[in-house]
């Protein structure tokens, strides 16, 4: 059942069980003062079951 939770929000919009009409993600793009960075941000407002279980690293040479 919990791989079926992330299908429901869809199934719910088609059989017109939809709560509401909100959106499901927000994001952030900000650039740091004198451009010294660059800084972005995502969040999904569904619940924890519809979420993506995938770890991302990223550690580049300079």
């Amino acid at each position: 059942m919990i791989q079926l939770a992330g299908d429901l929000i869809d199934l719910r919009k088609i059989f017109g069980k939809n709560k509401s009409d909100a959106s499901h993600c927000s994001g952030l793009v900000k650039l740091a003062p004198d451009n010294a960075d660059l800084f972005i941000a995502h969040v999904t407002m569904s619940g924890y079951e519809t979420m993506n279980r995938i770890l991302k690293f990223y550690k580049f040479a300079f």
